[in-house]
Protein backbone atom coordinates (compact mmCIF):
# COMPACT_ATOMS: atom_id res chain seq x y z
CA UNK A 1 0.00 0.00 0.00
CA UNK A 2 2.82 2.53 1.01
CA UNK A 3 4.13 2.02 -2.70
CA UNK A 4 1.05 2.42 -4.47
CA UNK A 5 0.60 5.64 -2.75
CA UNK A 6 3.72 6.44 -4.11
CA UNK A 7 3.13 5.84 -6.96
CA UNK A 8 -0.17 7.62 -7.53
CA UNK A 9 0.85 10.94 -5.69
CA UNK A 10 4.30 11.10 -6.93
CA UNK A 11 5.07 13.38 -9.84
CA UNK A 12 4.73 11.61 -13.33
CA UNK A 13 1.56 9.15 -15.05
CA UNK A 14 1.77 6.00 -12.91
CA UNK A 15 2.22 2.91 -14.58
CA UNK A 16 0.61 -0.83 -13.04
CA UNK A 17 0.95 -3.91 -14.56
CA UNK A 18 -2.39 -5.84 -14.62
CA UNK A 19 -3.28 -7.66 -10.95
CA UNK A 20 -0.76 -5.40 -9.00
CA UNK A 21 -3.90 -3.48 -8.10
CA UNK A 22 -5.70 -6.88 -6.57
CA UNK A 23 -2.31 -8.41 -5.22
CA UNK A 24 -1.64 -10.74 -8.03
CA UNK A 25 1.83 -11.91 -7.85
CA UNK A 26 4.34 -13.91 -10.04
CA UNK A 27 5.59 -16.83 -9.92
CA UNK A 28 9.00 -15.85 -11.06
CA UNK A 29 10.57 -12.67 -11.02
CA UNK A 30 10.36 -12.82 -15.10
CA UNK A 31 14.20 -13.11 -15.86
CA UNK A 32 13.92 -17.10 -15.08
CA UNK A 33 11.38 -17.05 -18.19
CA UNK A 34 9.16 -13.92 -19.09
CA UNK A 35 6.03 -16.28 -19.50
CA UNK A 36 5.96 -17.00 -16.26
CA UNK A 37 6.75 -13.36 -14.92
CA UNK A 38 2.94 -12.75 -14.34
CA UNK A 39 0.39 -15.40 -13.61
CA UNK A 40 -3.42 -15.27 -14.61
CA UNK A 41 -5.90 -12.62 -13.63
CA UNK A 42 -7.29 -12.89 -9.61
CA UNK A 43 -11.26 -12.31 -9.63
CA UNK A 44 -14.15 -12.26 -7.17
CA UNK A 45 -12.88 -13.26 -3.45
CA UNK A 46 -9.35 -14.24 -4.69
CA UNK A 47 -8.63 -10.62 -4.81
CA UNK A 48 -7.24 -8.25 -2.20
CA UNK A 49 -10.10 -6.28 -1.47
CA UNK A 50 -8.62 -4.31 0.96
CA UNK A 51 -5.49 -3.38 -1.48
CA UNK A 52 -7.88 -2.82 -4.52
CA UNK A 53 -9.99 -0.71 -2.05
CA UNK A 54 -6.92 1.38 -1.60
CA UNK A 55 -6.33 2.18 -5.06
CA UNK A 56 -9.78 2.81 -5.74
CA UNK A 57 -9.20 5.49 -3.49
CA UNK A 58 -6.04 6.90 -4.83
CA UNK A 59 -7.31 7.40 -8.13
CA UNK A 60 -10.19 8.73 -7.22
CA UNK A 61 -8.28 11.29 -5.04
CA UNK A 62 -5.63 11.50 -8.17
CA UNK A 63 -8.81 12.25 -10.30
CA UNK A 64 -10.20 15.17 -8.03
CA UNK A 65 -6.75 16.88 -7.26
CA UNK A 66 -5.36 18.88 -10.11
CA UNK A 67 -2.18 18.82 -7.33
CA UNK A 68 -1.87 15.05 -7.27
CA UNK A 69 -1.78 15.39 -10.79
CA UNK A 70 0.64 18.45 -11.73
CA UNK A 71 1.35 19.68 -8.91
CA UNK A 72 5.25 20.80 -7.66
CA UNK A 73 6.31 18.49 -4.93
CA UNK A 74 8.20 19.77 -2.05
CA UNK A 75 9.84 17.46 0.69
CA UNK A 76 8.36 18.58 4.01
CA UNK A 77 9.98 15.60 6.52
CA UNK A 78 12.42 13.01 5.93
CA UNK A 79 13.80 11.00 8.41
CA UNK A 80 14.37 7.40 9.13
CA UNK A 81 11.05 6.34 9.33
CA UNK A 82 9.06 8.81 7.98
CA UNK A 83 8.47 10.75 4.65
CA UNK A 84 5.88 13.88 3.82
CA UNK A 85 5.72 15.79 1.43
CA UNK A 86 3.46 18.61 -0.40
CA UNK A 87 2.21 18.52 -3.69
CA UNK A 88 0.66 22.18 -5.01
CA UNK A 89 -1.43 23.27 -8.36
CA UNK A 90 -2.88 26.51 -8.03
CA UNK A 91 -4.46 27.24 -4.20
CA UNK A 92 -4.68 23.27 -3.49
CA UNK A 93 -1.60 21.73 -2.00
CA UNK A 94 -2.04 17.98 -0.97
CA UNK A 95 0.20 16.58 1.95
CA UNK A 96 1.29 13.03 1.59
CA UNK A 97 3.16 11.29 4.73
CA UNK A 98 4.15 7.80 4.70
CA UNK A 99 5.36 5.85 7.62
CA UNK A 100 8.24 3.44 6.31
CA UNK A 101 8.37 1.81 9.55
CA UNK A 102 6.47 -1.50 11.76
CA UNK A 103 6.22 1.08 14.72
CA UNK A 104 3.21 3.87 15.26
CA UNK A 105 4.95 7.34 14.62
CA UNK A 106 3.62 10.98 15.53
CA UNK A 107 5.08 13.20 13.86
CA UNK A 108 4.62 17.82 14.09
CA UNK A 109 4.81 19.34 10.73
CA UNK A 110 3.75 22.57 10.15
CA UNK A 111 2.12 23.37 12.79
CA UNK A 112 -0.15 19.83 12.48
CA UNK A 113 0.17 16.74 13.84
CA UNK A 114 0.61 13.86 11.43
CA UNK A 115 0.14 10.55 13.30
CA UNK A 116 0.85 7.12 10.96
CA UNK A 117 0.17 3.20 12.29
CA UNK A 118 2.90 0.81 11.61
CA UNK A 119 3.61 0.85 7.69
CA UNK A 120 0.83 3.53 6.95
CA UNK A 121 0.24 6.14 5.16
CA UNK A 122 -1.71 9.67 4.75
CA UNK A 123 -3.08 12.15 1.97
CA UNK A 124 -4.94 14.97 2.81
CA UNK A 125 -5.93 18.33 1.36
CA UNK A 126 -4.49 20.56 3.50
CA UNK A 127 -4.86 23.73 1.56
CA UNK A 128 -1.92 25.65 2.93
CA UNK A 129 -0.08 27.20 -0.21
CA UNK A 130 3.88 27.01 1.19
CA UNK A 131 6.20 29.32 -0.66
CA UNK A 132 9.59 27.98 -2.04
CA UNK A 133 12.02 31.07 -0.33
Amino acid sequence: KLAATLLMTLPGMPVLYYGTEVGLSQRHDGVIENAEARLPMLWGADQNQGLLAHFQNLGRMRTESPALRRGKRLTVLADREVFVYERTAGDETMTVALNFSDAHQHRDVSGRAIDLGPFGSEVKRTGLVRSEA
